[in-house]
């Protein structure tokens, strides 16, 4: 069965960049054409004592194909034959 989204993790490894980068593209908008980063809340840092957003990201796995010119399934695919 199809995924309908990927989590950072699976989207950052298919699209052949960190998770850190994928996510600071999706929080400024600049990676807006594969998803969108959504506040969720806010959490104080313990160093600073400043709140700072807490983010969930929303990747639908068609706009990373889209991005990326290749189904998921099929990246999978050629990443298990290289790891077979």
């Amino acid at each position: 069965m199809k995924k309908n989204t990927l989590k950072a993790k699976e989207a950052a490894e298919f699209m052949e960049m960190n998770v850190q980068t994928l996510k600071a593209g999706l929080i400024y908008g600049t990676l807006s054409r594969v998803g969108t980063a959504t506040i969720t809340g806010y959490k104080k840092d313990p160093r600073t004592g400043k709140e700072r957003p807490r983010y969930m990201y929303h990747i639908p796995r068609i706009l990373a194909e889209r991005y990326m010119g290749m189904s998921y399934e099929k990246w999978l695919k050629r990443k298990e034959g290289k790891n077979g």
